[in-house]
């Protein structure tokens, strides 16, 4: 009986040593304190078309929420469309409409991002001092060592005599240009063919880079820009996104929810009563009024939906409630249609 014992814990030791080592050359998990464990990338939202195909396949396959995908994904958008996907804790990127990238390397020690068209938008954070980010373009290598950023992909005018390469050829007067985004930590900024002249993109500031160029020199961001890109970020979802609602209202600072609310609020609950996840109902205002009034409103009226969802026969031990407030906005206030969008609901799958 001991070696029939011995041998099985023998056996248990050699199989869990030899995934271990797997792990670790596949560059998959990282032993350190604490272990690491590569996650693959989740798309956490979509809005319209989102589409992906796999290494090497040229079907196109419509993207579904709680999606996950592996190194050699392509992800595009169509038009009035974006996707949120997650790629670990803390580095989350919205691709916008009519844009595409492809994840080009993914392990427990790099990722690179290879944006085709369009824009991308997002917040990166590094696992560990080692780990390395890039977002690449045609014209472009960002290197990251966590920040929020923004990436679009263009057109730029310049002079003519910039591209004519003989007297004889009429000179274009247009590059593919990538103008690169900073909000917030520090960003080595390239271009391929000119690695030598690599330039630190810092706090709100800006930069393009041509095909035949450097980058240029940074430039600061202007109002505009940074409400845009912090109205982004700010809408960019970490988690998996069950149902946004801005159908949802309340008597004017109040908790109260009117009655006109009923119907969207029996339809989430219908939605929930054929699922089993936990959901996280977060609130969130408009800067009407005072920002710690708003914070507290905000609160009390997801507690209201909460309850509201209890009484249809949902169970209060799946429901949590945050408020938010007017801390994230995801477009400007400046506006009522700005406002309406912040005043929303948002119903998120906890895991």
């Amino acid at each position: 009986m001991k070696k029939i014992i011995i041998s099985s814990l023998l056996a248990a030791v050699l199989i869990i040593s030899g995934a271990a080592a797997f792990l670790i050359l596949s560059d998959t998990m990282l032993i350190q304190m604490p272990v690491l464990v590569k996650q693959k990338p989740i798309l956490t939202y979509a809005i319209g078309t989102v589409q992906y195909r796999e290494n090497g396949q040229e079907k196109w396959t419509d993207a579904v929420v709680g999606m996950k995908f592996t190194a050699g994904t392509e992800i595009k958008t169509g038009e009035k469309s974006f996707a949120d996907i997650r790629f670990h804790k803390g580095t989350a990127v919205r691709l916008t409409e009519n844009s595409s990238f492809r994840i080009k390397d993914l392990s427990i020690r790099e990722m690179k991002v290879q944006i085709n068209e369009g824009a991308l938008f997002g917040k990166f954070e590094r696992i560990h001092k080692n780990h390395t980010i890039e977002l690449q373009t045609s014209t472009t290598v960002a290197a990251i060592r966590g920040t929020e950023l923004g990436i679009e992909i263009g057109k730029a005018d310049i002079e003519p005599d910039m591209t004519a390469k003989n007297n004889e050829q009429e000179p274009e007067n247009q590059q593919e240009a990538t103008t690169v985004y900073s909000l917030s930590g520090i960003i080595g900024v390239y271009n391929s063919n000119y690695y030598e002249d690599t330039v630190l993109l810092s706090n709100q500031k800006k930069l393009v880079v041509l095909e035949n160029s450097p980058p240029s020199n940074p430039e600061k961001m202007n109002d505009e820009e940074i409400e845009k890109l912090q109205s982004i970020l700010n809408a960019i979802h970490e988690d998996e996104v069950l149902f946004i609602s801005d159908k949802i209202h309340f008597k004017t600072g109040s908790s109260s929810i009117l009655h006109e609310s009923y119907p969207e609020l029996d339809k989430i609950s219908t939605i929930l009563a054929q699922r089993d996840e936990k959901i996280r109902i977060e609130g969130h205002t408009d800067t009407d009024g005072k920002a710690h009034t708003n914070q507290i409103l905000s609160l009390e009226r997801a507690k209201s939906i909460k309850e509201y969802l209890v009484t249809k026969g949902i169970k209060a031990e799946r429901l949590s409630i945050i408020g938010y407030g007017e801390s994230k906005p995801i477009a400007g206030n400046s506006s009522e249609e700005g406002k309406a969008q912040n005043r929303r609901v948002e119903f998120i799958i906890v895991e």
